[in-house]
């Protein structure tokens, strides 16, 4: 017995081809296989103590003053695995370079006021924590939370889309962030002395639907140690006319380290040298990019470079500064330096010149502390620093316009 009109058994018909038709529009599996897939990859892990961090960076929570920061740093790249590719619409955000409120027409993005950013930054693409190693509860929680999604590197013969507006990111291709970013660390001066991992995630809230989920996760184990005295003597001469009014200063430091462990593989000729001298909070060596690694030959004049004196002793020269057409300032006024390493402790002597309106009158504080290159994915000086400091300074010489601090 027939259930219906003809009529009405072909609309019947109709409609079942019509959504038999659909149905690959809206079937989960097929979404899924069209969809991204993201994953993080971190690399050049290091703690930066005593750090100066821009008000943009405390307005967005990444850390919670300007300066006497100890910041665990990292660089971060956000892959796009596949086979889909992220592409989110448009942010519909102010003028973030002018306009800081936060709020964007999409509900998904907002402005970013951290250093180096102001733009638009999906909010929650990522989650920074810190937990004690083997533990889940969090200890500290980083914020840089937000990405402004491009296609800054692509695997061999990937061609991106042009285009984009922090909104989409291809199959096969990373978002870049490194680690001289504003909030691209986590805040970790209130940590105390202990074995520590760091934990990345992307996509935390799964604000966007992936083909898998399985890989949204890094780790990475790191030490705080526990730090112990060191010293330093900072001479600072009167300005020299004829170099412009910079001020040659000779420092002297004694960098204990808690551990030889520290010190065990360190070689500058490989790994280079990155001290920081730090005057009332303000960086004496500043856009510094350390003392490269290489052998005496290697840079810009016949004898810049480093070279070995003896067992665990090395000098280095630069006259880069010499000459503009080679490394620039990239030594900042360093021309020399003796370092050597005796058990777990770091003699370094540094002489050059420094910039005149980088040196206070007489300063109040004065702190240094030297990392160097390691391989990837490892933290400087195995995550364990030294750091000096002074007790006082004063003003010495013909004059009392040259400084000494000790």
């Amino acid at each position: 017995m027939s259930l219906c009109t003809p009529q009405s058994c072909d609309l019947k018909k109709s409609l079942l081809a019509l959504a038999l038709a659909i149905a690959p529009l809206w079937c989960p599996a097929a979404k899924s296989q069209e969809a991204p897939d993201l994953r993080p990859e971190i690399s050049n892990i290091t703690i930066k103590v005593n750090r100066t961090v821009s008000e943009g960076d405390v307005a967005e929570g990444c850390a919670s003053a300007v300066s006497g920061r100890t910041l665990l740093a990292f660089d971060h790249l956000a892959w796009n695995d596949g086979p889909g590719e992220i592409s989110l619409g448009d942010p519909g955000c102010p003028d973030c370079q002018t306009d800081f409120v936060p709020v964007c027409a999409n509900p998904i993005f907002e402005c970013s006021p951290a250093g180096g950013h102001n733009h638009a930054h999906l909010k929650n693409f990522s989650a920074y924590s810190v937990m004690k190693r083997g533990q889940d509860a969090v200890e500290v929680r980083g914020h840089k939370e937000g990405f402004c999604l491009v296609n800054s590197v692509c695997k061999e013969g990937v061609t991106p889309p042009t285009g984009g507006n922090c909104n989409q990111l291809a199959a096969g291709c990373a978002d870049v962030y490194s680690s001289g970013l504003g909030c691209q660390y986590v805040d970790i001066t209130r940590l105390r002395p202990g074995k520590y991992t760091l934990r990345v995630e992307l996509n935390p809230l799964r604000t966007i639907t992936e083909a898998s989920y399985d890989n949204n996760v890094q780790t990475f184990d790191f030490e705080v140690c526990r730090r112990t005295p060191s010293r330093i003597t900072l001479t600072v001469a009167p300005g020299d006319p004829a170099l412009g009014g910079k001020r040659p200063f000779t420092a002297e430091a004694v960098l204990n380290f808690p551990s030889s462990v520290s010190l065990k593989d360190f070689d500058p000729i490989d790994d280079g040298l990155i001290p920081q001298l730090i005057l009332d909070s303000r960086y004496a060596l500043p856009g510094f990019s350390g003392l490269p690694p290489g052998k005496v030959g290697t840079g810009c004049f016949p004898q810049d470079g480093w070279k070995r004196t003896g067992d665990g002793k090395w000098e280095f020269r630069s006259d880069s500064e010499l000459d503009a057409q080679c490394y620039g300032n990239s030594t900042a006024g360093v021309r020399s330096a003796v370092v050597e390493r005796r058990g777990r402790s770091l003699f370094v002597t540094l002489r050059g010149r420094l910039d005149p309106t980088l040196v206070p009158p007489l300063p109040t504080t004065v702190s240094f502390s030297a990392s160097w290159s390691g391989a990837p994915n490892t933290s400087t000086n195995d995550t364990c620093w030294a750091q000096a400091g002074v007790g006082r300074c004063s003003r010495v010489g013909p004059g009392k316009v040259a400084i000494m601090c000790r």
